[in-house]
């Protein structure tokens, strides 16, 4: 059986798009030789990182794990795609981060950080990145650099707010990196799903392409410009 997502993505020309993005929860970086200590440290400044950009609506720690529990569920379960999709679900978030620090004992380099975001619409690794870290008082810096990595690779995210006749609202402005000509493709996810409710693959089709017309801090107007199917409020931008 199929069921039916929805996504709208953005497609630029010239500088990369900031703005309102993703929900997005750091999860699980699980220790590979190291001591736990130093991962759960490494998911506070991954916190603290990601919490510098504007363009993610981070979940907050406390209330991550909050929601886990009400829902009897370790991070210490998300280690591939498919969990860190299902946790994600659960946490109405669009975007799940979760990797590893695991020693690499050389005489140039202590520690390995690898790191993956999971689209959690599609259920797939949207980004993946690694750092190597030299020694412990390096970690910061690493931390640093690979979260600039994947912030630049996270697609960006919004919504269909409103429709009025020929015009299309979108929850994209000027603060997203939104001017006029800039096109969005919409397109709808097909979920193909076992027996047992399993999503075994995923299929895109088009179903319009909008073009911005006007936009203000926090939205844009925009015009279709094709349409192979229906638009409704809500649809992921």
């Amino acid at each position: 059986m199929k069921q039916f997502l929805l996504a709208l993505f953005l497609f630029t020309t010239g500088l990369t798009a900031w703005g309102q993005g993703p929900r997005l929860a750091i999860t699980r970086v699980e220790p590979i030789g190291v001591e736990d200590a130093t991962a759960r440290l490494t998911e506070e400044l991954l916190q603290t990182e990601f919490s510098r950009y504007p363009q993610f609506q981070l979940i907050e720690r406390g209330r991550l794990n909050e929601l886990l529990m009400e829902q009897e569920l370790q991070m210490a379960g998300i280690t591939n795609a498919e969990s860190a999709a299902r946790v994600g679900g659960i946490l109405n978030v669009q975007k799940v981060v979760f990797g590893s620090i695991g020693r690499y004992d050389s005489q140039y380099v202590k520690f390995v950080l690898s790191l993956r975001i999971v689209d959690v619409e599609r259920g797939s690794v949207e980004a993946a990145e690694s750092v190597q870290v030299r020694t412990q008082e390096d970690l910061i810096g690493a931390v640093t650099e690979i979260v600039r990595r994947l912030a630049g690779r996270i697609e960006l995210v919004g919504s269909i707010a409103a429709i009025d006749g020929d015009a299309v609202y979108v929850s994209l402005g000027t603060a997203a990196g939104m001017e006029p000509d800039q096109v969005l493709s919409v397109v709808q996810i097909d979920a193909v799903t076992d027996a047992a409710g399993r999503i075994v693959m995923r299929e895109e089709r088009p179903v319009a392409n909008l073009v911005v017309e006007s936009a203000s801090l926090e939205g844009s107007r925009c015009r279709v410009r094709e349409l192979a199917g229906e638009l409704s409020l809500g649809m992921s931008v």
